[in-house]
């Protein structure tokens, strides 16, 4: 009948949490008192100059790192920028041996300062909206492609613009459009330079070969070659800077660096107390209800093969019903055609009589009367009366009751032929 239930534990835990807590508070405190004292050792001033050099060479480490890191980042956007300006540039894709050139030449008249003019035109084609009006229709190219392959220059009171491309009939728009953009530039120039005419003297398109082309497009690959290099040499330097790190604290972290921090063992010992308190009440609970003989649960009953006709808890109440438990204890008495019960009660505190005082109340309206036989009562009398009724019911509280109790009562009523039709359970 001695079956362990962790869940009884847990109940009986709860039922005694005032004093599971005050324990628990008790074991921490002891516990963190020794981790703070174990912790607290004071090193000597050789290891504490020891741990300030090596905790300066770690830093010197993390700030070697960091700096890596850091131009690692700067390196790898100067490879990403490079890429993209070496896969997308319109004049790295142009043929030093075949460019595409279209010309346009314009003469400016007026009696206003000709320079003015002229720089106003310039401006506009280098740093206006022109280009970006141009990147727009020419398929949405970035303004900064289009100013390598747009140049234009002044000589006197002439406006000399240059488009190079590698294809002949692009080469071609982008002069159709300048011109075209330009003729309607003039309304606004005029407005702040004053009148001039605009002439175009000159619009022509030929191949030409140029070597500084080929020179400008070896070293943007030659950038890109070097950026890659570089940022591959940095790579290599933070890991065999992250190795060195490591390898130096495996191989000089002074004995006094173990030296814990009070505060923090102090709080991992208290931890560890609160819970060696609960592991201990589990052990003794657990110990007790092995050496000790009381009743722990209504499944030791059911583990004896005692039938459970009904179970009272505080807090909970009757499990299963009052009137569930009613109905089986009436199927009983039917089926032995029998008006009397009696209730072997093996305590007889206040708990146990208002259980059986509401089983009389209920089983009065059934016509069955309930007898009570007490610990403090029992005479041969009380006996002789049980053994004519022929049957009863085994009343026991957890926690007072033992199972010694519980097997005498068990061999009496096989002694004397009384049948226990089951038990009621109390606490």
């Amino acid at each position: 009948m001695k079956t362990i239930y962790f869940r009884d534990f847990v109940i009986r835990l709860w039922s005694r949490k005032k004093q599971v807590i005050a324990l628990v508070i008790v074991f921490s405190v002891i516990f963190g008192y020794i981790g703070y004292t174990k912790a607290n050792k004071t090193a000597s001033e050789e290891q504490l100059k020891e741990i300030e050099e090596y905790e300066a060479a770690i830093k010197e480490y993390d700030n070697l790192i960091l700096e890596l890191e850091d131009s690692i980042e700067i390196a790898q956007e100067q490879v990403d920028n490079q890429e993209k300006y070496c896969d997308n540039s319109i004049y790295l894709k142009l043929d030093a041996q075949n460019i595409q050139v279209a010309e346009l030449q314009y003469a400016i008249q007026t009696t206003n300062n000709v320079g003015f003019i002229l720089n106003s035109f310039v401006a506009y084609i280098n740093e206006g909206s022109l280009r970006s009006q141009l990147s727009k229709v020419y398929l949405a190219v970035p303004e900064e492609y289009l100013k390598e392959i747009i140049t234009c220059s002044t000589n006197g009171n002439i406006l000399n613009i240059t488009i190079m491309h590698y294809d002949k009939e692009e080469a071609l728009k982008i002069s159709q459009f300048l011109a075209e953009n330009l003729e309607k530039q003039q309304t606004q120039i005029k407005q702040i330079q004053g009148e001039f005419e605009m002439k175009k003297l000159d619009e022509v398109q030929y191949s030409k070969a140029d070597i500084s082309v080929l020179n400008t497009q070896n070293q943007a690959l030659n950038n890109l070659r070097t950026y890659k290099n570089t940022l591959s040499d940095l790579n290599k330097k933070l890991i065999d800077q992250k190795n060195a790190r490591k390898y130096y604290i495996e191989n000089n972290e002074p004995e006094a660096m173990e030296l814990e921090n009070p505060i923090k063992e102090a709080i991992k010992f208290m931890i560890f107390g609160g819970i060696f308190a609960i592991v201990l009440l589990l052990v003794v609970m657990s110990l007790r209800n092995i050496i000790s003989g009381d009743l722990k649960a209504k499944e030791e009953l059911l583990a004896a093969n005692i039938a459970v006709l009904g179970s009272w808890k505080e807090r909970v109440g009757y499990a299963p019903l009052l009137e569930q438990s009613i109905m089986d204890i009436r199927i009983f008495a039917d089926l032995n055609q029998c008006t009397k019960i009696i209730m072997n009660c093996l305590s007889d505190d206040e708990l146990i009589r208002k259980v059986i005082e509401d089983y009389k109340k209920s089983l009065k309206e059934y016509n069955i009367e309930v007898l009570c036989y007490f610990p403090s009562e029992k005479n041969m009398e009380l006996l002789k009366q049980m053994i004519d009724v022929g049957n009863c019911i085994l009343v026991a509280e957890v926690g007072k009751n033992t199972y010694t109790q519980i097997e005498e009562q068990v061999q009496l009523c096989e002694k004397f032929g009384v049948s226990m039709w089951g038990s009621i359970v109390v606490g």
